[in-house]
């Protein structure tokens, strides 16, 4: 631990504490907001909340499909915040730090409405991208941050590119959270070894209000690389029939929680097709291990099915991005008239390197089957994202059957 600061932010600390005392006899700004403490950390919950059914709708953030809106109840919210809260300790001393876009439950919940509910502190200190993750990072250290909110692909640079190690080495620092996607394994343990500090993971939908599985904070959920075991939520892997599958096999994650919603805004087909009985339908592939920790691996509707064989494009994206050129990967199935659907795959290469396809085939046949080696292999330099910073691969699958030629064969298939 450290006793003082780093001198490097000694400027930003002190104007930091100058901007709170003028502050203190203001109205609350967007760099902290505060609320009065809880009793016993207690979530409150609205007076006569049975008669005030929808809280709010949010849009959800589909990597698959244009977004829907969604509508939530008092109880999904204030059940899920209570999770939350018990899960990670958050109290009206909390401090969290988290600058996602608000339009974004991961933004919301596990922001201002997450401090409201607790009594905390919320900290948005500048926006989330790429080119602030050094100035983000000292945030954490000089705000006196509880807990950093964030999303895998900022870990990512950070491991690689952060300029210190001491970000999370305050006294007050005690959780630092992924969400909004998957978690690539080999950055997760770049990234603890390097800052000493253990990454929790979260996974969760709009539709259960923002988690549902949780691997950490404690010793029991957390295994690298899953999603780990779901809180105040049941899960099944199913199969397409309905029925659950034996640990080791892929299938559909299904949830039930008083976290999930109800449906959909004026959606019923949508809200048919999520629902079964009590179960939500979360449209992602996964596998449970012996151990019961769940990984996911990748989208019902991302899935390619190659000749009669089923493709995973998060596992072949998985071991694309282990080349030690590729930055990022991403894996989208687009029709084909004699295997009826190949794999495209999209590099991001890290600056300052390039690669052909040639080089990045022999790198597959080293490495992976040869039927889940991509047919297609496509170099670009950004991928087209949400405002939660997933990746819209319906816009990517899209795009690459208009400059494959492949509308006709595409129309003939969604006929």
């Amino acid at each position: 631990m450290l006793e003082q600061a780093p001198a490097r932010l000694a400027p930003q600390i002190n104007s930091l504490t100058a901007e709170a005392a003028q502050a203190n006899d203001a109205t609350p700004n967007t760099q902290a907001v505060t609320r009065p403490r809880q009793i016993a950390g207690a979530v409150r919950r609205p007076r006569n909340s049975s008669k005030i059914q929808r809280p709010f709708r949010a849009a959800n953030a589909s990597t698959t499909a244009a977004p829907k809106g969604v509508v939530a109840t008092h109880r999904n919210l204030f059940d899920h915040l209570g999770t939350l809260v018990r899960r990670f300790g958050y109290d009206s001393h909390s401090r969290i730090l988290n600058n996602m876009v608000l339009s974004h439950n991961d933004g919301l919940v596990q922001g201002p409405l997450l401090a409201l509910a607790c009594g905390g502190t919320l900290l948005r200190t500048r926006p989330l991208d790429a080119r602030n993750v050094g100035p983000l990072l000292d945030d954490v250290y000089a705000l006196k941050a509880t807990h950093f909110i964030t999303v895998p692909t900022i870990l990512a640079i950070a491991a690689s590119r952060a300029e210190h190690e001491d970000y999370f080495s305050g006294v007050e620092f005690k959780h630092l959270v992924s969400v909004a996607a998957k978690l690539d394994p080999s950055a997760w343990r770049k990234a603890q070894d390097r800052f000493g500090t253990r990454i929790s993971n979260i996974y969760g939908l709009t539709e259960t209000i923002a988690g549902g599985l949780y691997c950490g904070p404690d010793d029991a959920s957390h295994e690298i690389g899953t999603v780990g075991v779901p809180d105040d939520m049941d899960a099944m892997i199913m199969d397409e029939a309905g029925a659950e599958v034996a640990p080791g096999i892929v299938g559909e994650l299904w949830l039930r929680g008083s976290n999930v919603v109800p449906g959909y805004w004026e959606d019923p087909g949508a809200t048919a097709a999520l629902r079964a009985g009590e179960w939500l339908r979360t449209g992602d592939l996964a596998i449970m291990n012996p151990q019961g920790y769940i990984n996911i691996v990748g989208r019902v509707k991302d899935m390619i099915i190659r000749g009669g064989e089923n493709l995973f494009p998060a596992e072949i994206e998985s071991f694309l991005i282990r080349y030690s050129k590729v930055a990022e990967a991403q894996v989208v199935g687009v029709p084909d008239p004699l295997m009826g659907e190949e794999a495209v795959a999209l590099l991001r290469l890290k600056p300052e390197t390039s690669a052909d396809e040639d080089e990045i085939r022999e790198y597959c046949r080293n490495g992976i089957s040869r039927h889940k080696i991509p047919k297609y292999i496509k170099f670009v330099t950004e991928f087209p994202l949400t405002a939660s910073g997933k990746v819209k691969k319906f816009e990517l699958r899209a795009q690459l059957i208009r400059e494959l030629g492949l509308e006709k064969l595409h129309e003939m298939r969604t006929a």
